[in-house]
């Protein structure tokens, strides 16, 4: 996002690397034929100082657009800061945004032959563009900083917040062929999605035999949509829902790279991710057709059913590699990894009465209580040779 930013009188050249790889031990040892990096050289005369652009306008219906862009660079340390205020329905940071900016974490048993993934209970929320929307609000701010304290370590980090308010409207007209019925229905819908991403990230490398990296990132977000439908035709329904949710993900990362000598090489990497979502839904409408299903008190002006769910996911993933440097163009690598995940989910139905008491909807048909455990262990052996132009 920053080289996305960077004013274009600041640069001197882009450099692209290819077969990148950022433990300097593990380079040639590994298949790092889809790792590309970018290296930003910037004009000399742009070290050692601040510079940025200001963006800003301001026209009818008080439509309004802000985008100041703050860096500094220097040998021992950077600071980007780009914000975005903008109320012309120009979403700078997504939901996708959201998902992809992992901050480099990956799948390190991707090798080992199972792969365990921990589904999200999301509710599916969208943002949209101001093309299909009546009004977007938003508000956006991102700052990265890297430091280099001593010649031996390195520290990072990222902070991301983002803010969309979203008001839609949409109108239905459908006519029913067998029975002629014609229904009008109305949709108002009223959103709000923060969403906040923070990652710190450590690097100690005192020589060229030794390396242990330290990655955190934090993922948080507070979700509200309000739905109002008005349902006009031979009978006339009002629901109101609501959506929300605020989940939250830790996943942190360990890695160790230790070069025994010129033919022996040791690697040992570990993730730990911690998730907890919470996703709630609710509906208030008038009438209710499913009063044969759920065992519900119909002594009630409206009807207000809600479900709470509740998902937590803790999964450790670990790996030890050996490498057996053969020669300049074969190596022999050895595999020890595990996998361990643990899931609880439980989810409920229960009735809002017009007094306020609670009517919980118990048995199995309504409510889930759910433990779910998976161990993986595997042991692997890779043999990797060059010969001409093939690769084996």
């Amino acid at each position: 996002m920053a080289v996305e930013n960077i004013p274009a009188n600041a640069l001197s050249k882009v450099e692209v690397l290819r077969n990148f790889n950022e433990v300097s031990q593990m380079k040639g040892l590994t298949n790092d034929d889809d790792n590309v990096a970018l290296n930003i050289r910037l004009k000399e005369g742009k070290k050692n100082f601040w510079f940025g652009e200001l963006t800003a306008g301001f026209g009818p219906d008080d439509r309004y657009l802000a985008h100041p862009k703050l860096f500094y660079y220097s040998p021992k340390y950077s600071i980007n800061i780009i914000t975005d205020l903008n109320n012309l329905g120009e979403v700078p940071f997504t939901r996708n945004d959201y998902r992809n900016f992992t901050g480099g974490f990956r799948n390190i048993n991707s090798r080992g032959g199972s792969s365990i993934t921990t589904g999200a209970d999301g509710l599916g929320l969208s943002t949209t563009q101001n093309n299909r929307a009546n009004d977007i609000d938003t508000k956006f701010a991102a700052a990265n900083f890297s430091y280099a304290p001593t010649e031996t370590l390195d520290l990072s980090g990222f902070g991301i917040y983002s803010y969309t308010g979203t008001l839609m409207k949409s109108q239905r007209n459908t006519t029913y062929i067998a029975s002629n019925d014609v229904e009008n229905a109305t949709t108002n819908t009223d959103q709000t999605v923060h969403l906040g991403l923070a990652k710190f990230s450590a690097r100690y490398k005192p020589n060229a035999n030794f390396q242990l990296d330290y990655d955190a990132l934090l993922k948080q977000s507070d979700d509200n949509e309000e739905v109002d439908v008005l349902s006009i035709s031979n009978i006339t329904d009002e629901i109101s829902e609501v959506k929300k949710q605020r989940p939250l993900a830790v996943n942190q990362n360990l890695n160790l790279y230790y070069t025994l000598n010129e033919k022996n090489i040791f690697a040992v990497e570990a993730q730990h991710l911690y998730q907890d979502e919470d996703p709630f839904y609710e509906a208030i409408r008038s009438e209710f057709a499913f009063a044969d299903i759920f065992p519900v008190d119909e002594n009630q002006n409206l009807y207000n059913i809600n479900q709470s769910k509740n998902v937590i996911t803790n999964k450790v993933d670990a790996k030890v590699d050996y490498y057996r440097v053969l020669g300049s163009k074969s190596n022999l690598n050895l595999t020890l990894g595990t996998t361990q995940s643990h899931q609880n989910f439980s989810s409920d139905i229960f009735q809002i009465l017009d007094n306020e008491d609670t009517l919980d909807m118990t048995g199995d048909e309504f409510g889930n209580d759910v433990t779910f455990n998976v161990s993986d262990l595997y042991f692997g052996l890779h043999y990797k040779v060059i010969a001409r132009n093939f690769y084996f």
